[in-house]
C-alpha cells in the first residue's frame, strides 16, 4: 500500500537554535555539487494526473543528502535549507571570481600603462641586405 503524502505543514520550519541538537556546519560547495547532479523533472501524482509538479524524486534526494526521516518523503525544510546551502556556495563562488577578474583587469590595466611608457625603438632600415 502507498504511503499518504502529508500535508505541507503551514507553520514555521526554520528551528530555533534551543530545539536542535548535534548541530554542525555544512560544505556549500558540496551542497552545490549534489544538487547540481540531483536528477529534477516533472511529474504528477497517480491520483491527480492534471497537477504538474516539478522537482526531485525522494529516493535521489534522500541519496544525495541523507536527510529526512525516509526515502519516499522530502521534509520541506530539507529541501529549503539545501536550497539555502547551495545559493551561499554560488554566492561565495561569484564573489571569488569577482575578486579575481578585479585583480586581473588591474594586472591588465598596468601591463598597458607600462607598455605605453616603454620608450619605442627606432625602426630598423636595410641598406643592401644590412639592417641599420
Amino acid at each position: 500500500m502507498a504511503k499518504k503524502r502529508r500535508p505541507i505543514d503551514q507553520g514555521q520550519t526554520l528551528p530555533e537554535a534551543s530545539q536542535v541538537s548535534e548541530s554542525a556546519p555544512v560544505d556549500g560547495r558540496d551542497i552545490l555539487a549534489r544538487v547540481a547532479f540531483l536528477p529534477i523533472s516533472t511529474w504528477a501524482y497517480k491520483d491527480e494526473p492534471s497537477v504538474r509538479h516539478m522537482g526531485p524524486m525522494a529516493q535521489d534526494f534522500r541519496a544525495a543528502f541523507g536527510l529526512g526521516e525516509d526515502d519516499v518523503t522530502i521534509d520541506l525544510r530539507d529541501e529549503v535549507n539545501v536550497t539555502l546551502a547551495a545559493i551561499k556556495a554560488l554566492y561565495r563562488m561569484v564573489q571569488e571570481q569577482k575578486a579575481e577578474i578585479d585583480r586581473l583587469t588591474e594586472k591588465i590595466a598596468e601591463l598597458e600603462r607600462l607598455h605605453t611608457a616603454a620608450p619605442r625603438a627606432a625602426p630598423r632600415k636595410r641598406i643592401g641586405g644590412k639592417e641599420v
